[in-house]
């Protein structure tokens, strides 16, 4: 019922659930929880699920599996960009970019 996020659209994945899908409310309930608690659970900590390239001077650069601390979430004015720490840098990230564990490939088999 849930589709991923699509890297041009800077959607999250609970953004992207289908109201007219079947399960939408569970998956949406589920998904907007998970949203909610990432920055939060594991005093702070998140991974990068795609590579990032800062744009400005106030970013940070992130390679796909990254940990980094959220120092800051966003605010009212600026919801999509949180205050990070990686390593001994600290800098803004994309929130749409991050996820509660590192990104998970699925094993291709080689025939």
């Amino acid at each position: 019922p849930c589709s991923t996020r699509n890297l041009s659209d800077h959607e999250t994945a609970a953004e992207k659930c289908e109201e007219d899908e079947e399960g939408f409310d569970g998956c949406s309930e589920y998904l907007y929880s998970v949203q909610e608690k990432l920055g939060i659970l594991n005093s702070g900590a998140v991974y990068a699920v795609f590579d990032y390239e800062a744009h400005n001077s106030d970013e940070l650069n992130f390679k796909e599996g990254d940990r980094l601390i959220v120092l800051r979430k966003g605010d009212e004015w600026e919801r999509e960009w949180w205050w990070a720490r990686l390593s001994d840098r600290e800098g803004y990230i994309p929130r749409n970019l991050l996820g509660l564990y590192p990104r998970v490939h699925a094993n291709k088999s080689s025939e």
